[in-house]
């Protein structure tokens, strides 16, 4: 008998760009995506009466998750001391009122986890029924690692659209960056096809998958949309050369070389069609090498190559 595939929860780090224009952000949100990563506690404390308001807000089935506040982790490091209990309870009574049992940590790069950091700092903070979604960003030794896997209480955190899962018993967590710098990234249809596959197939009961590139919004709705109907919404022009013009008349300067267009815009993805899309880097790559004055110059070099007709 086939093992059942995990409930899937699709979302993104906050809702507070998702703008509607006079309508409430988080309400829209939620009547797309079902589950939301909750960053501003990462930032700042946030009144219990505001969670309140946005628990009420949502559908009964919406899930929250509630980012460790900066003082615990990059502040004190994991230090169990009355600083970081006291956010730590704060950040209980706050996930309490959102009805979510996932409180989500992750630790600076130049923080070194080994078992007695996380074990010493697990036995004050008294996690109750909560479990800690843990994302390691710096060196994990490998009697951390072992500690991790015995604790069920701790869901290993991954990017699943590059790296493999630390398998959880029942739930798998995975904030998705992209593979560009400082979270500038876009997701083609068929990466975020690999990204659904993956997910579909993790042998766990639940699967929460947060994005957080700067396109969050537009890949995690396209996934949503392909989770619900098994099908990509249809692309919207223009197309192809069109839409490539379009992206470079938004935000990149010039005169310019080839290198600095495909490293401000290579990373952005472009309708082909209806149904296609591609990166930009991808078509700007057969560009020759030279300084391009304008948007209409780097066009009449694309046409030349007729790319398109291969496309």
């Amino acid at each position: 008998m086939m093992p059942m595939p995990p409930e899937i929860y699709i979302g993104t780090g906050g809702w507070q760009y998702f703008i509607t224009p006079g309508r409430d952000p988080l309400i829209e949100y939620s009547k797309i995506f079902n589950f939301v990563e909750v960053n501003a506690t990462f930032y700042k404390k946030i009144p219990l009466t505001i969670a309140e308001r946005w628990r009420e807000k949502t559908p009964p089935h919406f899930i929250f998750s509630v980012r460790t506040p900066k003082i615990v982790t990059h502040d004190n490091l994991l230090k169990p001391n009355d600083q970081t209990i006291k956010a730590m309870n704060y950040i209980y009574q706050l996930a309490d009122i959102l009805k979510s049992d996932i409180i989500v940590l992750e630790t600076p790069p130049r923080l070194i986890i080994n078992k007695d950091k996380l074990e010493t700092f697990l036995n004050r903070i008294n996690l109750g029924d909560k479990y800690l979604a843990l994302e390691v960003r710096g060196h994990l030794s490998k009697d951390a690692l072992e500690y991790i896997k015995k604790r069920e209480e701790i869901i290993p955190v991954y990017d699943i659209s590059k790296e493999e899962a630390i398998q959880h018993k029942e739930i798998d967590y995975t904030r998705i960056f992209g593979k560009g710098e400082h979270n500038i990234y876009q997701f083609t249809k068929k990466e975020l096809k690999t990204i659904y596959t993956k997910a579909t197939n993790a042998p766990v009961k639940k699967i929460l998958i947060s994005f957080h590139g700067v396109r969050m919004y537009t890949d995690a709705g396209k996934l949503r949309f392909y989770h619900l109907y098994k099908e990509f919404p249809k692309n919207k022009p223009p197309y192809g050369l069109e839409a490539i013009k379009t992206e470079l008349l938004r935000d990149m300067k010039f005169p310019a070389t080839r290198d600095e267009i495909i490293k401000h815009e290579g990373w952005k993805v472009i309708p082909l069609n209806e149904k296609d899309d591609i990166h930009i880097g991808d078509i700007l790559a057969w560009l020759p090498p030279k300084i391009y004055k304008n948007p209409d110059e780097v066009i009449e070099e694309l046409r030349k190559t007729n790319l398109f007709k291969q496309l």
